[in-house]
């Protein structure tokens, strides 16, 4: 199936931004991984709060990672589909996503309508749900 109803303008533009942000989210999740040793609060004493804090920190770092990976995973199949022609197509209905949607959420797998009938399903990713392949 070919991509969506995307002139080949839009597709670049779409596809510099699955680039720009594919490059960005693989720098951040790499200085993410590698943060374990630059917090910047030291834990010198055995103070409960100290190692609350410390900890709270490690947290955020850990869940800042999980979603950037996630991201960027979205983000590689979303170049994947691009590649294979099958971007900006539904996942769910086959219908084009639609341009505008893609802009805002450049890895969309699903059209608006399917995302919110996904979303009142209790499903809340941005079209980005994992698939058995």
């Amino acid at each position: 199936m070919p991509s969506a109803q995307l002139t080949p303008t839009q597709l670049t533009d779409l596809s510099q931004l699955l680039h720009h942000r594919h490059r960005d989210l693989s720098l951040a999740v790499e200085r993410e991984l590698h943060a374990d040793g630059t917090t910047e609060m030291s834990v010198a004493t055995t103070s409960d709060a100290d190692w609350k804090a410390a900890d709270v920190e490690a947290d955020t770092f850990i869940a800042k990672a999980a979603r950037d990976s996630i991201e960027l995973s979205e983000v590689t199949e979303a170049l994947d589909r691009l590649t294979d022609g099958r971007y900006g197509n539904c996942e769910t209905c086959s219908k084009d996503i639609g341009y505008s949607r893609l802009l805002v959420h450049p890895a969309a797998r699903r059209c608006l309508p399917c995302q919110k009938a996904a979303e009142d399903k209790g499903d809340s990713s941005h079209g980005s749900s994992r698939r058995p392949r």
